[in-house]
């Protein structure tokens, strides 16, 4: 990772849950959560309904959080993607949310 580079990874274990989350850490997490999620979360650290978006058209239905630094896990601004479990779903968010200028984050990354 380059210092102020914004990450993304599926955040939970790969397989069959309901929910798979997807964590955006970073400067750019915001930004980068309010092109891919409709609509963009009104309030920090307050879960919200809506759709991730691609070009217009849904990709899954899914909840939506952003937190603001320094008060996170990272001490950065972090992002989180709640959606449906399994892998194909999980892996097209992340697919857009690379697009949308996320980098991959490295195994640990979020931890350092």
């Amino acid at each position: 990772m380059i210092p102020n580079d914004t990450i993304a990874a599926i955040a939970t274990p790969a397989g069959e849950g309901g929910v798979a989350i997807i964590r955006i850490s970073g400067p750019g997490a915001r930004e980068i959560l309010s092109r891919a999620f409709s609509p963009a979360p009104k309030r920090d650290r307050m879960l919200t309904y809506g759709h991730v978006m691609d070009a217009g058209k849904p990709i899954d239905e899914a909840m939506a959080v952003f937190l603001p630094a320094p008060h996170t896990y990272t001490r950065e601004d972090v992002a989180e993607i709640h959606c449906h479990g399994g892998m194909m779903a999980a892996q097209m968010i992340l697919d857009l949310l690379m697009e949308k200028g996320a980098v991959p984050a490295q195994p640990g990354e979020f931890t350092k």
